[in-house]
């Protein structure tokens, strides 16, 4: 699920199509063919890649059902979905020639949407909190799970119970979103007091799927939300100095849990 309901698709030039369907051969990516308004989608391996015609060579294990048709294809680099028109052809020996002379275009996805990760992702952040911090705030305490002043007793409810392994001098909460940019996080009242007065906090480890580590974080905005009981509010904040690995592999860590692109794409091109 996302806060926005569309990606949206940039047509690639023909130099731009011609690198991306040589890196999909060279680096012998899996390329997926379907025909739009079928559910039936099968997998390729990439072979060989024609610069002249536009021609990419594929194999499989199976036989494909889409020979001599007109279809839909996607990959994917470094976590950015390409997807094209082309017609599939039958050599032998279940190889397979994709005419790619057609339009290639690039989601714009991953730089634009932010993946709601709760209630159906467990994804939470670990933000670095001295001990004058912790103390002068009345932060909860995770290892004993009891509140220093009594007055957030709501606040495993709000935070989540199941609080894992904490880094020490960290305070972990709940992320709420997340795109490559940035996320947002959720914190009670106490916590408000101290993370307004924070602009920037480094470093930080944020789960989903697996823990990644993020250089530094930008506190944007910090709102209030509507909660059943206790108080809670909604924490915006930026990642800085994330590198182009980082990048790259949170892109993939998303993408992998958004919505069908496919379905987009035929969308885009009805």
């Amino acid at each position: 699920m996302t806060e926005e309901k569309q990606s949206y698709f940039t047509k690639q030039n023909d130099k731009e199509k011609q690198s991306k369907l040589a890196q999909v051969s060279n680096a012998a990516l899996a390329l997926t063919i379907w025909e739009k308004g079928c559910s039936v989608k099968e997998k390729f391996s990439t072979t060989e890649f024609d610069r002249n015609d536009f021609y990419l060579y594929l194999s499989s294990n199976d036989k494909s059902s889409y020979i001599n048709k007109k279809i839909l294809y996607a990959f994917s680099i470094n976590g950015v979905n390409y997807f094209g028109k082309g017609e599939l052809n039958d050599l032998r020996d279940n190889r397979y020639r994709l005419d790619c002379s057609d339009d290639l275009f690039k989601s714009e996805r991953r730089e634009n949407f932010r993946l709601l990760t709760y209630p159906h992702h467990n994804s939470y952040i670990q933000i670095p909190l001295s001990d004058t911090e912790v103390e002068s705030s009345n932060i909860v305490d995770f290892k004993t799970k009891m509140s220093q002043t009594g007055l957030f007793k709501n606040f495993l409810e709000i935070v989540g119970d199941d609080v894992g392994d904490i880094k020490e001098g960290f305070v972990k909460f709940r992320v709420l979103d997340l795109s490559v940019s940035g996320l947002a996080f959720q914190i009670g009242e106490i916590e408000k007091e101290t993370i307004e007065e924070i602009k920037e906090l480094s470093p930080v480890f944020v789960f989903f799927n697996e823990e990644i580590e993020i250089p530094k974080l930008e506190i944007r905005y910090i709102i209030p939300m509507i909660q059943k009981s206790g108080v809670a509010y909604k924490v915006g904040a930026k990642f800085l100095g994330i590198d182009v690995n980082t990048d790259q592999h949170l892109g993939k860590l998303i993408n992998s849990a958004m919505r069908n692109f496919e379905s987009e794409f035929e969308d885009f091109i009805k």
